[in-house]
């Protein structure tokens, strides 16, 4: 028996046998043409406290060949080797999972180049044009792997706002906890072990203390006239009362005034050596750096024209070499001495506009420090002062603290707290606040 075939001729349908004509079928599909587009890489641009075995999720519009992925991705520090890994592949997705763990605390970028097709062969197109080159960049983003700072739980970060009169709470990394508010011009801040932050509430003569657990008052603390620079040591509070021209030291553990010294000078900041025995003040008429006795507020020594007018930065003691650094904002420059000032040395010197503010010290405080001048933060070498990075913003920096993990940097500036990889220095996303009156931060020694 013949097949049967169905042609159509001069309008009429006739039934032919024989060859010649079309098999009565549907016609095949024809092959899709479309180029495919991207949409979106996962994580998102500033990801932070990314796992050390992420996930990088690629999404297209079509489902995707992978094999055409090889080669032409990388997730990889940048400028770094890229990392091995697998792709797999979901409808439209197209995942990528690194087989070793990143390292911590480390910036990660995540490229896909040109050339990728999809399932029927056809080459990606970037804003409707084909991206045939493998150095055309489809898809791309960063993000920060998690770390020490990320791990059984976060510093908690206290932004000082003397205009505003409050200080605001920052936890997770970069989320608002709290903001405590109530207070005359603060002018420092200090952290006891005993979950306790204490406020210089100066233009109430009052030390405020707050419950860091809970952010509420755990009541005041009367001294002197102007309590200004505040340093903790031991189980003591010392607080600087310039107006008054005192130096009290305040019991943590019952919250009441032990000492009340008087001095024959009006002081500025306040520094404490690492055994809690010496006191750094600066004398605001002669710019001397004085040391005083911790019992009795005695005079030791002073060393000649620490600064080089009365306008100054901070002074801090590096408490792992007991070291004093002087930020001469006037000068400008840096100046250290030994514990027992046996004499100065001008480690840094800088132009006009780079006024140094302030100074931080890495954990075991012999690697690097950091120092915040003008607009910028510098990472210098312990050891050699050389200068090893720079960071700099749109407006002058106001506040710095680097945090105990040592891998996290807080910036204040213009309206905005930013936060650095102290390794690269790179700032690694911003918190805007609603408030310039931001003078200073502070990081808590353990972690919530």
């Amino acid at each position: 028996m013949n097949k049967a075939y169905r042609c159509w001729a001069a309008g009429l349908a006739v039934i032919l046998t024989g060859a010649g004509c079309l098999p009565e079928r549907e016609p095949t599909a024809p092959i899709e043409i479309q180029r495919p587009e991207p949409v979106a890489i996962e994580p998102a641009p500033q990801s932070l406290i990314v796992p050390l075995i992420p996930t990088v999720v690629m999404r297209f519009d079509d489902r995707m060949d992978l094999s055409s992925f090889t080669g032409r991705f990388a997730l990889r520090p940048p400028g770094g080797t890229p990392s091995p890994g697998a792709f797999a592949a979901r409808d439209t997705s197209v995942t990528f999972t690194p087989t070793l763990p990143l390292d911590k605390s480390t910036i990660y970028e995540a490229i896909l180049y040109g050339g990728v097709r999809d399932v029927n062969g056809n080459t990606i197109q970037l804003n409707s044009v084909p991206a045939f080159a493998d150095t055309t960049v489809v898809l791309s983003t960063w993000f920060f792997t998690e770390g020490d700072y990320s791990q059984g739980g976060f510093h908690r970060i206290y932004v000082r706002d003397r205009r505003e009169g409050s200080v605001r709470v920052f936890g997770s990394l970069n989320s608002p906890v709290a903001t405590i508010g109530g207070f005359s011009a603060p002018e420092a801040m200090a952290i006891a072990p005993l979950s306790l932050l204490f406020v210089s509430n100066t233009g109430s003569d009052r030390v405020e203390v707050i419950n860091t657990t809970t952010h509420t008052s755990e009541g005041s603390i009367t001294v002197p006239d102007y309590p200004s620079s505040m340093a903790v040591s031991g189980g003591s509070l010392w607080v600087i009362c310039i107006n008054a021209r005192r130096l009290v030291r305040i019991d943590i553990s019952t919250r009441t005034v032990a000492d009340n010294f008087p001095l024959t000078f009006f002081p500025g900041r306040l520094a404490v050596s690492p055994d809690g025995q010496t006191l750094y003040t600066i004398d605001q008429s002669t710019r001397d750096l004085v040391l005083l006795r911790a019992s009795d507020g005695g005079v030791i020594k002073r060393l000649a024209a620490a600064v080089t007018q009365i306008v100054v930065g901070e002074m801090a003691v590096n408490q792992a070499t007991g070291r004093v650094f002087v930020c001469n904002t006037r000068g400008p420059n840096i100046r250290s001495t030994d514990g027992s000032a046996g004499s100065f040395q001008t480690i840094h010197t800088y132009g006009t506009g780079w006024e140094p503010q302030s100074i931080a010290f890495d954990p075991t405080g012999t690697n690097e420090y950091y120092v915040a001048a003008g607009r910028s933060i510098i990472k210098y070498d312990a050891a050699s002062s050389a200068p090893l990075d720079t960071v700099s913003f749109e407006g002058n920096v106001k506040g710095m603290t680097l945090i105990p993990t040592g891998d996290l940097l807080y910036v204040a500036y213009n309206v905005s707290i930013a936060i650095v990889d102290a390794r690269t220095m790179t700032a690694l996303t911003e918190i805007p606040l609603s408030s310039s009156g931001v003078e200073g931060l502070l990081s808590s020694p353990q972690k919530f």
